[in-house]
């Protein structure tokens, strides 16, 4: 039997099942393509960023991931469902914002927005440090390094 028309069980968005049980409605497959490439993305960036992908940051990842899943599936009932009624779309619209707004404050917990100081930073503190050369003084006759005995020069 199914629900009565007004209930709200009887709306087939697929939210629950994605959420609780990690499936997804007929034809939503790239829903979940597009959440592994996402976690990619994350996962190769907070390599790139100089760090490991420990276990907080593997959370994040995922929760990210399962909150941009949850905008998407979202967005597709909205899509699909043309004669919903105002308050309800006006509802989802709200839940797809709520949803990209954890999945960036999770992105942002990454922070890979902080930059990494620039390679030449390092080279222009300490030039010849990085070039693995010393800077050697000259002593007044200009004739070797200070403290250079006579025929030392050259060798």
């Amino acid at each position: 039997m199914p629900a009565p028309v007004a209930n709200l069980n009887a709306q087939k968005h697929g939210l629950y099942a994605f959420l609780a049980l990690g499936s997804l409605p007929k034809g939503a497959s790239y829903i979940r393509r597009q959440g592994g490439r996402l976690r990619v993305q994350l996962t190769q960036a907070v390599l790139e960023s100089g760090r490991k992908v420990g276990v907080t940051a593997a959370a994040t990842i995922n929760s990210a991931c399962r909150h941009e899943g949850r905008a998407m599936l979202l967005q597709r009932y909205l899509r699909l469902e043309a004669d919903l009624p105002l308050a309800a779309r006006i509802q989802l619209l709200r839940e797809i914002g709520m949803a990209t707004d954890s999945r960036d404050r999770c992105i942002r917990s990454l922070r890979l927005d902080v930059e990494s100081p620039a390679p030449w930073d390092s080279l222009l503190s300490d030039p010849m440090g990085q070039l693995g050369l010393t800077v050697v003084d000259v002593d007044d006759a200009g004739d070797g390094p200070v403290g250079a005995q006579d025929g030392d020069v050259g060798r």
